[in-house]
């Protein structure tokens, strides 16, 4: 009879997969305390997480315990989609400590001195000798002679450490060679200082 009918039909889809990454930075250099929060919108849910690409998943958008690195993180949604983008972990620079110092004048003085600056990590620094006692200036007077580790701390707590030495003029040593007084009364005594060092 060559009859027709016709209908339309409409296919739907879920609205696109959005990821927002959340990044916590490594505190100090070469430490693991970064941090990854995925929020994941669109798709169907529930949805599974990876920061390695694809390889492994989990059902919660939080990781933890990351070191700096650059991390592929992928959302699969409950119908397989599986979008990605590459987050970075950042970490700031390690502290460095410098240090000079200056010797004491005479032999078992204490009047040597250090001088140390930091860079790296996050200012304001503070310093110390014993790793107990803190200042917020590098400068240190009135040491004696030795070998000293310095010590810096930074705002975030991370720390740098160098040593120096304040050093020292050899200790003066000598002699003597004495010639007593030949009679009683004279003025033929003498003492004569040798081997001066």
């Amino acid at each position: 009879n060559g009859c027709e009918a016709s209908d339309l039909v409409t296919i739907g889809e879920p609205t696109a997969i959005t990821i927002t990454p959340t990044i916590t930075d490594v505190t100090c250099n070469g430490g693991n305390d970064g941090a990854i929060e995925i929020v994941a919108m669109g798709g169907t849910a529930p949805y599974q997480y990876s920061i390695d690409g694809g390889m492994t998943f989990q059902p919660s958008g939080l990781f933890t315990g990351l070191v700096a690195n650059s991390y592929n993180v992928v959302v699969m949604d409950d119908n397989g989609c599986d979008p990605s983008l590459t987050v970075v972990v950042n970490e700031p620079a390690p502290v460095v400590v410098t240090a000079t110092a200056t010797g004491v004048i005479c032999y078992g003085d204490m009047n040597g001195e250090i001088s140390a600056s930091a860079t790296g990590g996050a200012a304001p620094y503070q310093y110390s000798l014993d790793n107990m006692t803190w200042q917020l200036t590098g400068d240190f007077t009135g040491l004696a002679a030795g070998s000293y580790d310095v010590y810096v701390i930074d705002d975030n707590g991370c720390t740098g450490m160098t040593l120096v030495t304040v050093g020292t003029p050899d200790m003066i040593t000598f002699g003597t060679d004495v010639s007593d007084i030949a009679c009683n009364g004279g003025m033929d005594g003498m003492i004569e200082f040798v081997s001066v060092l």
